[in-house]
């Protein structure tokens, strides 16, 4: 039985599966065949369909047990692990009639087999028999290759037997031969990856028992059998998606309940759209002026919704669905910049040219239904240089106001009180509202983001104006820190070692001393003439026989404690050069640090817009050269979500807005055509690396890990019990990179690179663990200890140490310099499958067969607390450092979840009795 079987399924005691592809045999069944040792016996016509239907599961190139195929006549000769498999003229010598007659006790195929196979019939071991009688041939015309046909994996099979969880917040989870997408805080599926070149929606043809995204979130690999396939999120949308905006060569407005769109036409007129029946419902001009601004009412207490209309000159319209005026037009006299609605309390407020504000209200007579718009008494003080304007429907309906000079402010609109709030780190151009949880958004011109509080105005975080630096940035400064941590450690290590380099040139000048004394006595006694007397002669032989012993014994410990200073001055150079090597690195990454801030600064481009998505606490932020954002203001420390920007879109206007339309984003500005990206990505395939009915890759892929440039890819695998596989990649192209990595003899479960991306460490079913140079693939160290298959492994985020889970039911907590175990961790019921760190502490999870996820501390070894999943046998698990929160993918499809901190049950990833 394959190693990977038995591990991917949990030694498949508790879920035992039917073979994943079915073996198809090319002749009929031969149990009826004669075994008249005078009928020639072909080993194509007779012996092959007898192994090909009970043997060549196990026993071929691509997964060869014990280390035999029977594919052809050639592997039989040559046998496996235990010699020849057949002796040619010689049945009894034949080890492979011992096997299939059970004269061994070791039947084969073994009866608990998961492939189908049945013990031969006595007439097919006859023919066996029969054919190594005659001289076990192969004819001239060679055997046909064992070819096999894919079947669907049958739907009980669910195993989640990887997951991994991108810095954007997505949970990809391999669900047999089906890979799933899902938002880790909404807990909703946002996709299903999908090969056009398969049929149905599955990512393989085979289990996929690794899955890995790449350190910025923007690629995910999948590993099946032979092929690993790369993916990346397209944000484009269909022809038929663009198809209502088509016409629009300005602003966009779509109505709260997705029933029509409007849009300003390239002649200025206006078009509604019915959403529903995609035909434009009417056209319109209000005015000779053009169109600045306009905004659907809801239509929640109409028929159809109404579409408010701003003109350049500040005139405010108001037209139904088909066009018709539904009340007087109000004349402002003065241009309008920006406007904000609050439909919930019937209130507008307008930003003139100028930077003073105006107030109305929305009047809906309960008569006729009417809408009208009135100015409104409430005075707003002061305020002449406003940038920008939102409505904070809370309690006291106020107007959140941000000013070129007192930056961010609150008006009470029923009194008129007007309350300093913040200070922005830039003028402001952009306001957005979010009541659950609450918080304001400001968008400014140097680009940046803020979010605050609205409870108390605290800052909440700052995000930069070019998110494709975020990323960059960020990994520049930890891995400054985490230089800066090796070189306060090497420091701290050089000032020991010179501290033992002075304690042993002491003990050495000590030694010399009681040298000098003891050659001294030595010398002395042998100057005295020598006795006559034979007893007293013998007694001063044996005086100085024990004075030229101590000097004897001085002299060695001398040398030894020269030899040892020599060590240790010569560890203590070695030691100045890692110092001066680490500072540099991190005097250049902190350098890099500024480079990167100052880059993204100088390319900053200001926040034209700002809007809440609709149901969900994301918020979309346009800037003015088109790129788009998406983020979540209910965590702070998640990851923005960065749309493509557009060389097409250009918002050079303060009256630039963003809408929404069935999960799509429209970005608009006047006199440019809008451009339309979808909010959720479409994850679409991008590459292929190897095939089914390719070499490139030995056999089933059971590891995948990106390294840190998120440009290369480790993939691991090899052929069970024979020789472990791992390769780098270059995702760009595909292409097989040259390094030649650590070689394990058996399957490599488990890759994972340093933080620093120099070492590669392998965790395999041949019980070692492997530290591997990236740059040259030269092997630093093997790790040993464990004493059954090796299933996962990770890096703390220091670099400086790692942990590694085994089906020998302990974790092993290692110094990456030394190569020891600095701490062996017992206890577990069960094989522990699969290991993580937690972020950037010592804590770290680790998955158990038992259906237990324990967090441990890698520093003590203590246990902080467990989670318990029932008797689920658990194959994988994740962590979810920003939202504090353990996923763990089981052998029935479940993907259970806990909060880090409190250990509560925090619900599943997956619904459904079955998952």
């Amino acid at each position: 039985m394959s190693i990977q079987r038995l591990i991917l399924l949990g030694i498949l005691l508790v879920f035992p599966v039917c073979g994943v592809f079915v073996l198809i045999a090319t002749a009929n069944d031969v149990s009826s065949e004669t075994s008249d040792s005078t009928k020639h016996i072909s080993f194509r016509d007779h012996v092959m369909p007898i192994l090909r239907q009970n043997c060549l599961a196990c026993h071929r190139d691509q997964e060869a047990d014990g280390g035999l195929s029977l594919e052809t006549v050639a592997d039989i000769i040559k046998g496996g692990d235990s010699g020849a498999a057949v002796v040619s003229g010689d049945p009894e010598a034949s080890l492979l009639l011992e096997r299939v007659t059970g004269q061994d006790d070791s039947l084969m195929p073994p009866e608990d087999n998961t492939v189908g196979a049945v013990a031969l019939t006595s007439s097919q071991i006859q023919l066996l028999k029969g054919w190594i009688n005659q001289g076990a041939a192969e004819e001239s015309q060679p055997a046909v290759k064992m070819q096999f046909q894919w079947q669907p994996i049958p739907e009980t099979v669910r195993s989640i037997a990887s997951l991994d969880i991108a810095r954007t917040g997505f949970v990809a989870m391999a669900q047999a031969n089906r890979v799933l997408l899902v938002d880790s805080q909404t807990q909703r599926e946002v996709a299903q990856l999908s090969d056009p070149d398969l049929e149905g929606a599955v990512a393989d043809v085979d289990l996929i028992q690794a899955v890995a995204f790449s350190p910025d979130g923007n690629r995910l690999a999948t590993g099946g059998f032979r092929t690993v396939r790369v993916w990346q999120p397209s944000y484009q949308v269909s022809d038929a998606a663009l198809a209502p905006i088509q016409h629009a060569a300005g602003l966009v407005a779509v109505s709260k309940d997705q029933s029509h769109h409007a849009l300003v036409n390239v002649n200025g007129e206006i078009e509604v759209w019915d959403l529903a029946k995609s035909e434009r419902q009417c056209k319109f001009r209000v005015s000779d002026e053009e169109v600045s601004a306009i905004e659907w009412l809801s239509g929640d207490s109409r028929e159809t919704p109404v579409l408010l209309i701003v003109d350049y000159l500040g005139g405010l319209h108001l037209r139904d669905a088909n066009g018709r005026s539904v009340s007087d037009s109000v004349e402002t006299m003065s241009s309008i910049r920006k406007i904000a609605l609050s439909e919930n309390r019937g209130k507008l407020a307008v930003i003139h040219n100028s930077g003073e504000i105006s107030t109305f209200n929305i009047v809906i007579s309960d008569a006729d239904n009417s809408v009208a718009i009135e100015a409104a008494a409430t005075s707003i003080g002061d305020l002449k240089d406003v940038t920008a304007i939102a409505f904070d429907e809370r309690a006291d309906l106020s107007l959140i106001v941000a000013t070129q000079s007192g930056g961010l402010q609150r008006v009470i609109l029923s009194s008129g009180e007007v309350t300093a709030l913040a200070n922005p780190e830039s003028v402001v151009q952009s306001i957005a509202v979010v009541a659950d949880p609450p918080r304001w958004i400001t968008g400014g011109r140097s680009g940046k983001t803020q979010v605050w509080n609205a409870t108390d105005g605290k800052l909440l975080q700052t995000l930069s104006a070019r998110g494709e630096d975020v990323f960059e940035i960020e990994s520049a400064q930890r891995a400054a820190e985490r230089q800066e941590i090796s070189h306060q450690h090497a420091t701290d290590e050089l000032a020991g070692l010179e501290k033992r380099v002075v304690s042993e040139s002491a003990a050495a000048a000590e030694l010399s001393k009681q040298l000098d004394t003891a050659t001294q006595e030595l010398d002395s006694e042998m100057s005295k003439e020598l006795p006559t007397a034979d007893q007293e002669l013998s007694k001063a032989n044996e005086l100085r026989k024990q004075k030229h012993a101590v000097v004897d014994q001085l002299k060695t410990a001398i040398a030894s404690a020269e030899s040892a200073k020599q060590r240790l001055e010569d560890q203590v150079e070695n030691l100045k050069k890692r110092v001066q090597v680490v500072s540099l690195r991190s005097r250049a990454l902190r350098q890099r640090v500024s480079e990167l801030q100052t880059r993204s600064d100088a390319a900053a481009s200001a926040v034209a817009s700002l809007a809440g998505v609709p149901n969900s606490t994301k918020i979309a932020v346009m800037h003015a050269d088109g790129a788009v954002r998406i983020m979540d203001v209910a965590n702070p420390d998640s990851h923005a979500m960065v749309l493509p920007s557009s060389a097409d879109l250009k918002v050079a206007s303060s009256k630039s807005k963003l809408c929404f339309l069935r999960g799509q984003v429209i970005c608009a500005s006047p006199r440019t055509s809008p451009r339309i990206s979808r909010v959720d990505a479409k994850w679409e395939l991008q590459r292929v690396i190897g095939g089914v009915n390719l070499q490139v890759i030995a056999d089933r892929v059971t590891s995948l890990e990106f390294h840190p440039d998120g440009r290369r890819l480790a993939i691991g695998g090899g052929r069970s019990s024979r020789s472990g596989e791992i390769k780098l990649v270059d995702v760009e192209t595909g292409e097989i990179l040259e390094q030649e990595m650590h070689s394990h003899s058996d399957t490599v479960m488990g890759l994972a690179f340093s933080p620093d991306g120099r070492v590669l460490a392998s965790a395999s079913a041949d019980e070692t663990i492997g530290l591997s140079e990236v740059s040259t693939g030269k092997t630093l160290r093997v790790l040993e200890g464990h004493t059954r298959h090796v299933l996962a492994i990770d890096w703390h985020d220091d670099g400086r140490s790692l942990v590694s889970a085994s089906a020998d039911q302990t974790v092993r907590v290692w110094d990456a310099g030394s190569g020891e175990t600095t701490r062996k961790i017992e206890g577990f019921p069960h094989e522990l499958t699969s290991v993580k760190f937690v972020g950037k502490t010592n804590q770290f999870a680790v998955a158990c067969g038992s259906g237990e996820v324990r967090l441990c501390d890698s520093a003590n070894g203590r246990t902080v607390r467990s989670f318990n999943a029932g008797d689920k046998f658990l194959l994988s698990v994740a962590v979810d450092s920003n939202l504090q929160r353990i996923v763990a993918g089981a052998s029935d499809g479940d993907a259970p979840t806990w909060n880090v901190g409190t250990g509560a049950e925090t619900g599943s990833l997956l619904e459904g009795e079955l998952k």
